[in-house]
């Protein structure tokens, strides 16, 4: 069983990474650039598969148990809290499970399943995952007990601003191309971030979809 020491800086040091990474990398792959297909796809499947990968991990740490023998160190979120109250109080994450499912066929396998994925199923709705994501996150924040396994500085880079806890505690299946306002504002504040993070010289232009369609294997 980890102790407190352990659990406080897998917190400060790996959950706070993979989260982050998850967030910003959702953030750029809602970007359509105005970059032509053969230049901007090596950056596209790059910035997916880091989103994939990272959702892996968040799903491990949130929703698998703890295991045994050599996998007794692995690092879960109902190790912060109570006996038994994160395991009957967790979110559902059917999108986050399928999700998880296909980091390993179709990312970080060489497995011969990836030859019967269709063009329809490489399709990653990259942003209801993410709302699954900080639904779970948050609720895990609350539980957490004692508090300070998680610690101050921590818990306010793993809160998401009220613009984005607004829009992610609403987001659900939508019809492509479907903004509400909450929604156009968050993109639109992605868009000037990356533009400067990016340096890119050119106008970011938008979709008709905000979740684009990103998917890996062209």
């Amino acid at each position: 069983m980890a102790n407190g020491h352990a659990l406080r800086a897998y917190a400060s040091r790996h959950l706070e990474y993979d989260v982050l990474m998850m967030r910003r990398t959702q953030e750029l792959l809602a970007i359509p650039l105005s970059l032509p297909e053969n230049r901007f796809w090596p950056m596209r499947n790059a910035l997916l598969e880091s989103f994939a990968v990272h959702t892996r991990v968040l799903m491990e740490f949130f929703y698998e148990p703890v295991g045994k023998g050599k996998e007794a160190n692995d690092a879960r979120a109902r190790l912060y809290c109570p006996n038994g109250t994160w395991t009957e109080s967790m979110p559902n994450a059917l999108e986050v499970v399928r999700a998880k499912d296909r980091v390993g066929t179709e990312i970080v396998h060489a497995s011969l399943q990836r030859l019967d994925v269709t063009e329809q199923a490489k399709y990653w709705k990259h942003q209801q995952i993410r709302a699954v994501l900080e639904r779970t996150l948050a609720k895990f924040l609350r539980m957490v007990d004692p508090r300070d396994l998680i610690d101050e500085r921590t818990r306010t880079l793993l809160a998401p601003d009220p613009l984005q806890a607004e829009f992610y505690s609403e987001v659900r299946e939508t019809a492509p191309g479907s903004r509400t306002f909450t929604e156009t504002m968050r993109v639109t504040m992605a868009a000037a971030e990356a533009t400067s993070s990016l340096g890119l010289s050119q106008p970011i232009t938008w979709s008709k979809s905000v979740d684009f369609p990103n998917r890996i294997g062209e």
